[in-house]
């Protein structure tokens, strides 16, 4: 019996020996940051902002590696499926394959990946058309009522369908969607006054508002935004509790060792720090964050929660 413990014993210590060796030699060479989605978003922008600097505080390059399709499905499962070595990891938001928006082949990030760091964060704002007498989110309501089946609002996916449904809930906002292939599409149907209002993230928007053809009512933030920092928070504007934020993160494959998920995440977190990395990352309409993977799970419940309650409230069933 003895023997058989101190057997144990030893493989304990030699699998944590061995995990501390790991994270002292890596990275050894290239490090993979999987995309679920096309080149061309934000998304990809902060990305490439973002693995420049980390490489070179890793003292090895990184590259991006775009595997779109599925809401996010075929990049993630490629890397679920990868060594857990911490040279293969995904890069994006963790709930466009949750199981609440997929039915077949959904990925839960809680369990089906290993937390490393949230990167950045997209806030979204609301904006109206110029056209209509609404300066501020409740004359958008006033007239919402005052108009009713005549409000529009444009939605390019089913997460707006979603944050809208529960904007309405909230306020007593009175709208119906209309749907759009592209942002860019939504951004003219808006400057026309073709739909009255929308959400999203705010860098598409920004040049038709400081032109003046489309106004920025608040942000789904707890803080303003650099790029509009006259623009109140959701809680300014009279709504309180309503927050969206797209959390943009690595994640790694199960089993991947945590001094290594941890090593990411340092380099993640002083990236994130640097003066010309803030600049740029805000200047796409993003947040800097560069949390710890303890921080960046609790985030991943608390957006859970987010959209579970918007679900619930469209009565929204997977696809």
């Amino acid at each position: 019996m003895k023997q058989a413990l101190w057997k144990v014993a030893i493989a304990i210590a030699g699998f944590a020996l061995a995990d501390t060796a790991s994270a002292q030699s890596y990275p050894s060479k290239t490090i993979q940051f999987i995309h679920g989605f096309p080149p061309g978003t934000i998304l990809d922008a902060v990305s490439r902002v973002v693995s420049v600097e980390m490489a070179k505080l890793l003292g090895q390059p990184i590259i991006l590696d775009f595997k779109p399709g599925g809401n996010g499905i075929v990049g993630g499962k490629y890397v679920m499926n990868a060594k857990p070595d911490g040279y293969t990891l995904y890069y994006g938001n963790a709930t466009s394959f949750h199981p609440l928006f997929i039915h077949e082949n959904a990925i839960f990030a809680g369990t089906d990946f290993a937390p490393v760091s949230n990167v950045a964060a997209v806030p979204y704002f609301v904006f109206s058309s110029a056209k209509i007498p609404a300066t501020n989110f409740q004359e958008l309501v006033a007239y919402s009522k005052a108009n009713v089946d005549n409000v529009k609002f444009g939605a390019t996916s089913q997460t707006i369908d979603l944050i809208m449904q529960m904007l309405k809930d909230k306020n007593g906002l009175v709208s119906r969607g209309i749907p759009y292939k592209s942002t860019g599409q939504m951004v003219t149907a808006l400057i026309v006054n073709e739909v009255e209002t929308t959400i999203g993230a705010v860098q598409p928007f920004l040049p038709h508002i400081k032109s003046g053809t489309i106004r920025a009512l608040f942000v789904a933030s707890p803080k303003r935004s650099p790029l509009l920092p006259n623009v109140p928070t959701s809680a300014e504007a009279g709504i309180p509790n309503f927050e969206v934020t797209f959390n943009y993160g690595l994640w790694a494959p199960v089993g991947t060792p945590k001094d290594i998920a941890q090593k990411v995440s340092t380099a993640v977190a002083a990236t994130m720090k640097l003066p010309a990395v803030i600049e740029q990352i805000r200047g796409i309409g993003a947040e800097p964050v560069g949390s710890t993977p303890e921080e960046q799970l609790r985030a991943f419940e608390l957006d859970t929660r987010f959209w579970t309650e918007a679900a619930r409230l469209s009565n929204f069933k997977p696809q």
